[in-house]
């Protein structure tokens, strides 16, 4: 029976094969080989001051929303063009976004507003605190750095984000007295509360 023989490469597993691509730059993956990144398209004219931050979300009826939060207001984009909810506000901090129903509240630290995705329309949000923070914790919609407190916690009435007066249908805050300033907040079944020093379960 004959035998044949296969060379085998010098064993170096410290070095990188010869001939083979390390970095690539401005191209994207394809099935045979990269393709050059197309230059950038703009999708619609620029938003009517500096961005502050901003959100995806879906209503009941499956229309989409794309808001963004501005240095001075809040903007809906639609049909390739932005459309302004409010305007001359003064925003210094970001804006934060959470859905709740048909709604969106957003606060920046100064004021807080509710978005009605069914209408299409903004308005301020009535009794409720303002907050550097905001999430939804099972039915309840939650913000953090209440009316400016670095350590407060609120949250509204069940199933009612435009109740907030403390005591009434469940509504209710609570100071984070060990742990630091809260720096953000994770909604869900359970509230996930990001203290400087430690995490906290809602």
């Amino acid at each position: 029976m004959a035998t044949k023989r296969f060379p085998y490469p010098a064993y170096l597993p410290d070095q990188l094969p010869r001939d083979v691509l390390t970095r690539a730059i401005n191209v994207l993956p394809a099935a045979d080989g990269y393709r050059p990144v197309k230059s950038l398209v703009p999708i619609s004219d620029p938003l009517p001051a500096a961005f502050r931050g901003g959100a995806a979300f879906i209503s009941t009826d499956g229309t989409t929303y794309l808001i963004a939060g501005t240095a001075n207001g809040l903007a809906r984009y639609g049909g390739g063009s932005w459309t302004d909810l409010f305007v001359g506000m003064s925003v210094p901090d970001r804006w934060r976004f959470a859905q709740f129903g048909d709604f969106v509240v957003a606060v920046n630290g100064v004021d807080t507003k509710q978005v009605n995705l069914v209408s299409g329309t903004a308005s301020d949000l009535t009794d409720a605190p303002t907050g550097n923070g905001v999430g939804v914790v099972g039915d309840y919609v939650v913000i953090t750095q209440s009316g400016g407190n670095k350590l407060l916690v609120s949250w509204s009435g069940f199933n009612d984000h435009t109740q907030w007066t403390p005591g009434e249908n469940q509504s209710g805050f609570q100071p984070m007295l060990t742990g630091g300033e809260i720096q953000g907040i994770a909604g869900g079944e359970y509230g996930v509360i990001l203290q400087r020093f430690r995490l906290v379960r809602m």
